[in-house]
């Protein structure tokens, strides 16, 4: 970059274009260098955040929620089940706790991410709000060249992968208005992509006994309506979160129905539950940062917890997803076990996450509107 340095007439001018120009190329390079790192997470997010959208839009939510939703909340699984916790209307101390237990594999994230965003400046605060699994993914291995500026990148592959899924989300919202095919099973999706994230982590881990505790806490879920769980070192104790079945099927369908509830007609109830998650995903988010900044040592133990608990936590939520299957009434849980065997095959063999979380979604709806109904 040129600075100015002197008085010269008719120069000043010049130069500050000139600096101006350069300051541009700078930024470019940075963008040119990230865009490329964030093409696959485009194809992924483009359709995990149409799918989103048009949930939103069949149970009554229109784009002014999903907007709102996905540029404050923006954590892709958190937003799925808060489909689910919108439309029963849980209470906000239950949508908290769902928020902190769905998120709670970002506090690793971030102490992951503490080397390299401890000591930024401009950016830092966005940079950590944005780390999501696929940002994180990216990121936290990437070498970058030393000519570029480290924080630019940085920006530049978290900014464009949120533009990704508000995007996406958003004409989501918008198809939703005109789609008359049968939605029945695409609210699989958040199932099918927390089994790409398990069966990811299962193939980068050497030692499993978190995952198989993980899912073990099947044994701890009891009745409708009660999910115990918690985490003392890498075992598991349990109590009880209370999640509220007041759902109202039949006032969502009339709502879709309807075209969506505008922005204008939030109850509170809703604005506080989206207010839980906002908090819950910033909670996540920006703790290790404040418990350990930059320059302090992080203790062994809390290294341990990021490598186990993360992993342990994944494994419960796909139990969790899979709850309503009974085992003993038809059709005995075959087409999510069917279509969750599909979907671990096709990622353990392909690593394809966008192959793998559209193609067994699709094949679930297939199989609960053909073939289970």
């Amino acid at each position: 970059m040129y600075q100015y340095t002197g008085v010269q007439p008719g120069k000043q001018e010049i130069i500050y274009v000139r600096e101006v120009e350069d300051m541009w190329d700078w930024r470019r390079a940075e963008l040119n260098y990230a865009f490329p790192r964030t093409v696959p997470i485009m194809v992924g997010y483009l359709f995990l955040g149409a799918a989103y959208g048009i949930l939103m839009n069949v149970n009554g939510y229109g784009i002014g929620w999903t907007a709102v939703i996905s540029i404050f909340v923006y954590a892709g699984s958190l937003q799925y089940l808060g489909v689910t916790m919108l439309a029963a209307a849980v209470h906000p101390v239950t949508a908290l706790v769902m928020s902190l237990m769905l998120n709670a594999r970002h506090l690793f994230y971030g102490i992951s991410m503490l080397g390299k965003y401890g000591d930024l400046k401009r950016f830092r605060a966005y940079l950590i709000f944005s780390l999501t699994d696929e940002t994180f993914s990216v990121v936290c291995s990437e070498q970058i060249p030393s000519e570029l500026e480290r924080e630019w990148v940085y920006f530049w592959i978290s900014f464009l992968n949120q533009c990704y899924w508000v995007g996406g989300s958003v004409l989501g919202a918008l198809a939703g208005n005109l789609i008359t095919f049968n939605t029945k099973g695409l609210d699989f999706a958040l199932t099918a992509l927390f089994v790409v994230i398990f069966v990811d982590q299962w193939k980068q881990r050497e030692g499993h006994r978190p995952a198989l505790l993980g899912v073990g806490a099947l044994s701890s879920y009891i009745w409708k309506g009660c999910l115990y769980f918690a985490v003392h070192g890498s075992d598991f104790r349990c109590f009880g979160i209370f999640l509220s079945e007041k759902g109202k099927a039949q006032d969502r369908a009339d709502k879709g129905r309807e075209g969506g509830r505008g922005m204008s007609q939030i109850p509170v109830r809703e604005l506080l539950i989206v207010a839980a998650m906002v908090v819950g995903t910033l909670i996540t988010r920006f703790l290790p940062f404040f418990v350990f900044p930059a320059g302090k040592k992080t203790p062994a133990f809390v290294d341990y917890l990021g490598k186990t608990l993360a992993f342990a936590t994944m494994g419960l939520l796909v139990v969790y997803c899979l709850k309503g299957i009974h085992l003993t009434a038809a059709p005995y849980g075959l087409p999510e076990i069917l279509s969750v065997g599909l979907i671990v095959v096709l990622h353990w063999r392909k690593g394809n996450s966008l192959l793998s979380i559209g193609i067994g979604t699709v094949f679930y709806m297939f199989l609960v509107q053909a073939v289970f109904r």
